[in-house]
């Protein structure tokens, strides 16, 4: 079995928001952007009408993007929180590689 990941597959992307004291958190604002090979952005938010990004649980939440590119897909995220009465932005990035379709003989 294969990790790879193909294009025009779609993926979830599971988040796990956590605050310095190790603490899963409710964000007041979850932004999650796919930016594809060619620079297309595609931006789901939790405040989205129909929603976009689903809380699996306190701190844990899903969104789904399909890839419709081959190459390399920059994928990030920012949530927002209180702490000590100010506004805190928790920001983080990863890279996904997607390849041509499989072919199996």
């Amino acid at each position: 079995m294969s990790n790879n990941i193909y294009k025009n597959e779609t993926v979830r992307v599971k988040l796990t928001l956590r605050d310095p004291d190790n603490n899963l958190y409710t964000p007041s604002a979850l932004v999650i952007k796919a930016i594809s090979p060619s620079g297309t952005t595609t931006t789901n938010a939790l405040s989205d009408s129909p929603a976009t990004v689903f809380a699996d649980s306190t701190g844990v939440y899903l969104t789904y993007f399909p890839l419709a590119e081959t190459g390399s897909w920059q994928l990030w995220w920012q949530a927002s929180r209180t702490e000590n009465g100010k506004t805190v932005i928790d920001i983080d990035k990863t890279e996904l590689a997607v390849y041509a379709q499989a072919v199996f003989s």
